[in-house]
């Protein structure tokens, strides 16, 4: 698809839009913000230790991953 700016950021705001209704409590919606920064940095999550902090975290980042590859994909970033 031919690079267009403005579409990058209405399909940002779609993406934002979308996961963002998925929070349920403020943690919820500080564990998205990590994860979705993560995702466009392409940072992983290192912490592995057994606790459900870390759990809720690995699996934010695992149900935003493949929705910010896609958007990488589209736009060639």
């Amino acid at each position: 698809m031919e690079y267009n700016k403005y579409q990058v950021e209405e399909d940002i705001k779609t993406i934002i839009n979308d996961t963002f209704d998925t929070c349920e409590n403020n943690r919820d919606e500080i564990r998205w913000l990590i994860c979705i920064l993560r995702g466009f940095m392409e940072i992983p999550h290192k912490r592995n230790e057994y606790c459900a902090e870390n759990y809720k975290i690995n699996l934010w980042q695992y149900q935003l991953n493949p929705i910010i590859q896609n958007f990488k994909e589209k736009w060639s970033l």
